[in-house]
Formats: C-alpha cells, structure tokens, sequence
C-alpha cells in the first residue's frame, strides 16, 4: 500500500501511497475516512512492500464497524485489495498455511463489483500482537495475492 516504484512491483511502506489509477466501486464502508498520510497509523504497520503493478490507493479508512483500520487499493480494471485490522474474535478461520497467513477464502465467481462483475475472491488472515489481520483481494490471481500478504510485516 506504500507507492509504488516506476517500472516496478515493489514498494517502500515509508513512502506516499500512489493514488489509484481509476476511481472504482466500493460497497459501503462504516468508517471515518483517513488521510493518505495516516496509511501506516492506520494499519499500525503492517503495510505490504510488495504490490501487482499498476495498483493504487483508493481509500485509507479509520476504525469503524469491526475494523481499527482499513485501506483499499485498486487498479485500472477496479481489482481490489482491501487491508483491514481488526480485533480478534476466536481463533483463525480453517484454512491452508502460508507463513504467518491462513487463506481462508480462494474461490472463483465469490467476489466482484459494479465493473468486474463475479470474480475470483482470496482472502488471509493472520494474527499480530492483538489484532486479526484481513487481506481480502478481488480479481488478484492467487500467486500475486500471496506475494502480497507474504509482503506485510506480521
């Protein structure tokens, strides 16, 4: 969620988060909104150094409806990551492993939106000091989602 390197898929959570290409749909979301510059706070760190090309910030959201923060990148096409913090409510969800995450969600036609439509849906969860990490991804290609959460300091 940190900007993105010209010609590149990485990216330095210190740096100003490159806006997203193209303004795309969002459900409604029951949280402030945040300045770009509150990325960090607001997800307490745990911003990904590692992005698909071409994906920018769309909004960065302060605690709300079961969440302490979350933000949302987009790409030209409107596919999605959504980073969000939450406090945990029992244990993780089943799921296959992956490092720190669990991926409780990979399914196709699960996730989608006012341009893409059905679409294939992943979502992580992870545990880091005394929150639940979220990663949930629409229309992101299982291999690039794992890059990415594998990207975020847990």
């Amino acid at each position: 969620m940190a900007a993105l390197l010209a010609g590149g898929c990485t990216a330095r959570p210190e740096a100003l988060p490159s806006p997203a290409p193209t303004p795309c749909p969002e459900g409604v979301v029951r949280a402030d909104s945040a300045r770009v510059t509150e990325l960090a706070d607001r997800l307490q760190g745990h911003v990904p150094e590692h992005l698909p090309g071409g994906f920018g910030l769309a909004n960065v959201w302060g605690s709300g409806d079961r969440t302490l923060g979350s933000a949302t990148l987009t790409d030209e096409r409107c596919r999605t990551i959504t980073v969000a913090l939450a406090v945990p409510v029992g244990a993780l969800p089943p799921g296959p492993r992956l490092g720190e995450w669990v991926v409780t969600v990979n399914a196709a036609g699960q996730c989608g939106n006012g341009v893409l439509g059905d679409a294939r849906c992943l979502r992580y969860a992870a545990r880091a000091d005394n929150i639940t990490l979220w990663v949930i991804m629409t229309a992101v290609d299982r291999s690039q989602g794992d890059d990415v959460v594998l990207s975020i300091p847990v």
